[in-house]
């Protein structure tokens, strides 16, 4: 069974400047021992740079209500270096793949 994945966006401020940027909180799959690996992070982070296709999350509540696919025709945002700055105080949520190097398994945003 797969940990849950999400992304938050968070609103910072840094003294008199606003910004938004992007906290990832990523939970990968779990291990033999039950508990959450994260060795994968870094593959993430460097996937989320790079990829072309990128790591899309559907908007969600929580990760029950995703899983249950309720959160199918939300909005979606892209995780990682191309996430739109636009979005605060969001939580979306995404499927990988479980071999060694990350591969998005939620569609991409249709053009």
């Amino acid at each position: 069974m797969a940990c849950g994945k999400n992304i938050n966006f968070l609103k910072n401020d840094e003294g008199d400047r606003l910004y938004t940027s992007l906290v990832v909180v990523l939970k990968f799959w779990r291990v033999h021992s039950g508990a959450c690996s994260h060795s994968r992070s870094h593959s993430f982070f460097t996937e989320s740079i790079t990829t072309t296709v990128g790591f899309q999350s559907e908007l969600c509540a929580d990760w029950s209500t995703y899983q249950t696919g309720a959160c199918a025709g939300n909005s979606r945002a892209l995780m990682g270096d191309k996430t739109p700055t636009g979005k605060q105080d969001t939580i979306g949520y995404f499927k990988t793949s479980v071999d060694l190097n990350p591969q998005p398994a939620t569609p991409p945003i249709p053009d």
